[in-house]
């Protein structure tokens, strides 16, 4: 319920030690460092920065393979041994020619794909035959046929290849080769030298030409084709030179990152001649362990002291929420709001149930819910490799697909159809007024009526946890008197006793006048008390305390303090009815879908409904989980939820930065 216990350690080593007590904490993983030296005091900074850089390297090299290297391990701290940057970087550069001339030869293949597809669009502007192209004035594609003395056609070849051009074989005896030439009219002149240099001799004719036309598309699809396969094998040939070499990468990323590691631990050390002392946080189930292995590793030669948060230092303690694995899609969920305060509430065990009713509310079908748990569960299958904070994300779906299965049995709906009897109402039959007269829950304001019953309900605990919070930390005064505090909550249960009481008398009258002073008027006199309270305590303001200057201002904050309760909490419970409204427009939207179908027959029918519960899905869905979101961070955190805690970061072989 509340963030975990941390204690802050101080601990006093032999400067021999430091080294071994480094690689400790690294391979331990549990210690938050503080007290880090200045930047002009780092030791070895240009070492440090030059085995940061060869990591990035090697993690930019390692990219294009989809290759993720694994984070060290304890025997790679064991056996660590100093980087030979030299040899390294000698190995790096060896991949990196290996692949620029992959590269090289991918932008020529590249250029050649560009060239013959620029002649390709330009033949189909004309039709396929090449009468036409010959002919047509406005094409900007020529066509030529000819011959060339057998000696010189690679030479032609190899010079037309730097052109969007195509040269086809058509002939050839001892001495001579007939060919045929397609190119673009804007190259005529250099295409012309060319041929000229090579002794070509024209034999065109239009007829020649159009008799050639399936050639021409023959040869530049069969060339399009080529270049397209050899582009797919130099892609697998780049990643085959980073695979080949993974192992070796994966060494010397190792290497680099531990002693990139070790570096960063040691700038959290505070050298003094013979001894090294270290500051951090550490949770307090660690301690006892962390200590043990302290002394395990200096001999016993140290020095340990250990603090908890409330001695002076809470403000100042990482906060690391903790809960079960099932709950880490609801604490993703927090933590994407922000990091409670330190020793405060964690608010995840009460997210959990919150979201998951508001979601089973506004998306109550079973059949629906049974595909998002589907969707759900496959994607922490599939994908697991995507990272924690997408794993996380397909869990959500999984719940909120169970939460939406719950409340269609409850509500009697599978793909908006009443296949088995309602365990709590008909959902369907109230939206659409067929609900039986005599049951608990038989039109509209009975289900606006349940989510507001539902949002006091979440209002409350938020309260109640602002309580706790303020009684942790002693501070009284925002206790009794804040508009989040006693009076606060005094205020907010005379009115729903008030509105209650208005309701079952129609609507005809208010509560007496002497139960409205007790739950109402007595709470809000005794909040005009925080003002010169406030003023008591502050040593330049007690002289004005009661000034007619100072009793304005006292009005004026009370004025709006009580404003922004009566406001606030009206509108705070009030929101809930989103909710129900959301509910009905998934019921509406449903009615709509079989009503559509109920016009055409057959396939048609089908189709209507599938693609309607698959918009349904899709739009109500997102709809639904959006607005439970947006529910419990602005209806229920703001009631206690402060984000200005530090979220615990222990320094580990696994760190990501």
């Amino acid at each position: 319920m509340f963030t975990a216990p941390m204690v802050h350690l101080t601990a006093v080593v032999l400067a021999r030690d430091a080294r071994a007590l480094a690689e400790m904490l690294l391979q331990e993983g549990v210690v938050q460092l503080s007290a880090s030296l200045k930047a002009g005091a780092v030791p070895d900074r240009e070492v440090f920065e030059e085995h940061a850089d060869l990591r990035k390297r090697l993690e930019g090299l390692a990219k294009p393979a989809g290759i993720d290297f694994d984070p060290p391990d304890e025997r790679d701290v064991s056996n660590h041994a100093p980087l030979d940057r030299t040899e390294a970087n000698r190995t790096i550069a060896r991949i990196e020619a290996e692949r620029e001339k992959v590269r090289e030869r991918q932008r020529k293949v590249g250029q050649e794909l560009n060239r013959i597809e620029e002649l390709q669009q330009h033949l189909h502007l004309f039709g396929s035959e090449a009468e036409k192209i010959a002919r047509q004035k406005r094409s900007l594609v020529e066509v030529k046929i000819g011959s060339v003395p057998r000696k010189l056609y690679n030479q032609v070849h190899t010079e037309l290849a730097h052109f969007p051009a195509v040269l086809i074989r058509l002939s050839e005896d001892k001495t001579a080769v007939n060919a045929l030439v397609v190119y673009m009219k804007r190259d005529r002149d250099a295409i012309g030298d060319a041929l000229t240099r090579a002794t070509w001799t024209d034999a065109q004719t239009d007829q020649q030409a159009a008799s050639y036309a399936k050639e021409i598309s023959a040869d530049i699809e069969s060339r399009k084709v080529r270049l397209l396969s050899e582009q797919d094998q130099l892609q697998v040939s780049d990643r085959k030179v980073i695979t080949d070499a993974a192992d070796e990468l994966q060494r010397i990323w190792r290497c680099a990152r531990v002693t990139e590691l070790l570096h960063k631990v040691s700038t959290h050390f505070q050298p003094s001649t013979r001894t090294t002392a270290i500051h951090g946080w550490v949770p307090a189930e660690k301690q006892d362990r962390l200590a043990g292995k302290i002394r395990e590793t200096t001999q016993g030669n140290c020095y340990l002291e250990w603090h908890s948060a409330v001695e002076g230092l809470q403000s100042q303690a990482p906060v690391l929420l903790k809960n079960p694995k099932l709950f880490k899609p609801f604490q993703m969920l927090v933590a994407n709001f922000g990091t409670p305060a330190y020793g405060s509430v964690d608010p995840t065990i009460f997210v959990m149930p919150a979201y998951l009713i508001m979601f089973g509310l506004m998306f109550a079908d079973a059949g629906q819910g049974l595909v998002l748990l589907i969707a759900g569960v496959a994607g922490t299958i599939v994908l697991k490799s995507k990272g924690e904070a997408v794993v996380n994300l397909s869990a959500l779906l999984a719940w909120c697909g169970s939460a939406s299965i719950v409340f269609g049995i409850l509500f009697g709906s599978y793909f908006g159809v009443d296949l088995l009897p309602p365990l709590w109402f008909d959902f369907h039959s109230v939206v659409l007024g067929h609900a039986d007269r005599y049951a608990a829950v038989d039109d509209i304001f009975d289900i606006l009526a349940i989510t507001i019953y539902f949002g006091i309900t979440v209002i409350a605990l938020g309260l109640l946890a602002n309580w706790i919070n303020l009684a942790k930390t002693r501070n009284f005064e925002e206790l009794v008197l804040s508009k989040g505090g006693l009076l606060g909550g005094w205020i907010y249960a005379g009115g729903i006793y008030a509105a209650m009481y208005l309701i079952r008398t129609s609507y005809k009258s208010f509560p007496p006048m002497s139960t409205l002073f007790w739950i109402q008027i007595l709470p809000a006199l005794l909040i005009f008390a925080k003002g010169p309270l406030h003023a008591m305590r502050n040593d330049s303001q007690r002289k004005t305390l009661l000034s007619p200057m100072s009793l304005l201002n006292y009005g004026l904050e009370w004025a709006v303090e009580l404003l922004e309760i009566f406001s606030g909490y009206l509108s705070n419970t009030l929101s809930f009815m989103r909710v129900a409204g959301l509910g009905i427009a998934h019921v509406s939207l449903m009615v709509a879908f079989f009503s559509m179908a109920d016009m055409t027959t057959g396939i048609f029918s089908v189709l209507i409904l599938i693609f309607g519960n698959i918009l349904v899905i899709g739009i109500e869905g997102l709809s639904a989980g959006i607005q439970a979101l947006r529910l419990n961070y602005y209806e229920f955190f703001t009631k206690f939820f402060h984000g200005t805690g530090t979220l615990y970061s222990p320094i580990s072989l696994s760190s990501k930065d």
